[in-house]
């Protein structure tokens, strides 16, 4: 099985099975490329697994970015996305050029007329509002109503997508 820490930083996977990707060289990155220059220097379908945690509210182009990384994923891989909520109080620090909602993801896996056709279909798997530590005590539902109006209510977006690739797609 072969695994890709994509954006790796200091969270370097110490595993054979593991390639870390980052932007800078780090205790045990393997892979050094910008993420923001396309194509990625990696072949098609290389990955059974991607993780690309807390790294695409950072990139200048994070959709592209995320098609390279259902690119190199196999068919039926996994890409897991761990991203900072709109909502959290860290989802505008330096840095983070992106805001991310739920709906994106949902928008990214089923396209209505807007993108062109790709040679994959996508499958979210799970998705998961992790809320902040004081919001743990709000019921589900009302987090999300709440987080409309209150910031610090949910902290982070975690998706898992399965990449489907077929000759006939």
């Amino acid at each position: 099985m072969k695994l890709l820490n994509f954006g790796a930083g200091t969270k370097v996977i110490n595993h054979s099975d593991w390639d870390n990707a980052d932007i800078e060289k780090h205790n045990g990155s393997n892979l050094i490329f910008d993420f923001n220059k396309f194509p990625y220097p990696i072949k098609d379908n290389t990955y059974d697994y991607v993780l690309a945690s807390h790294v695409l509210e950072h990139l200048e182009y994070p959709e592209k970015a995320i098609h390279e990384l259902f690119r190199i994923t196999k068919h039926k891989g996994i890409v897991e996305v761990r991203v900072p909520h709109l909502n959290s109080e860290i989802a505008f620090a330096i840095g983070h050029i992106n805001q991310w909602i739920l709906r994106s993801f949902d928008m990214l896996c089923n396209p209505v007329g807007w993108e062109t056709p790709r040679p994959y279909k996508l499958e979210m798997i799970s998705s998961k509002l992790e809320p902040t530590y004081f919001a743990k005590f709000i019921p589900p539902f009302m987090r999300v109503f709440l987080s409309r109006f209150l910031r610090g209510i949910l902290r982070e977006i975690k998706v898992k997508i399965r990449v489907i690739k077929e000759k006939s797609i």
